[in-house]
């Protein structure tokens, strides 16, 4: 019986730290005191070689070559691949903290079971 409640009550602690610290770490991100984890990271960004199918008749290569040049660099003007990457980073993240505090509440939620019942039977 004395060992529920002290067990419980130590669920409860550990679940309430894993959301506290995955908040403050979250939190240190967003006002810059860490750098974001690179979970994407940027090894390989070429352009994704758009193709722009012209007709035969004006099938002139340097035309070609020109017009993918400009649509993509008109393309890293308004979406640039830095700015893809900290997106994903940013999104991956936001998932990992959310997967923390479901996983701490769900430890601090036995813990207060435990609290609740002091019984040998409980659920989860």
């Amino acid at each position: 019986m004395r060992f529920k409640i002290v067990f419980g009550w130590l669920l409860v602690a550990i679940g309430l730290l894993i959301i506290l610290w995955i908040i403050f770490y979250s939190y240190q991100i967003l006002t810059f005191k860490k750098d974001i984890p690179l979970i994407f990271k940027e090894t390989d960004i070429k352009n994704s070689g758009l193709v722009i199918n012209i007709d035969d008749k004006y099938k002139n290569q340097d035309v070609q070559k020109q017009l993918e040049k400009l649509v993509s660099d008109k393309l890293d003007q308004i979406i640039s691949p830095q700015i893809i990457l900290k997106i994903f980073n940013l999104l991956a993240l936001s998932i990992f903290a959310g997967i923390f505090i479901f996983g701490g509440s769900k430890i601090a939620f036995i813990g207060i079971e435990l609290l609740k019942n002091n019984k040998d039977n409980f659920k989860f």
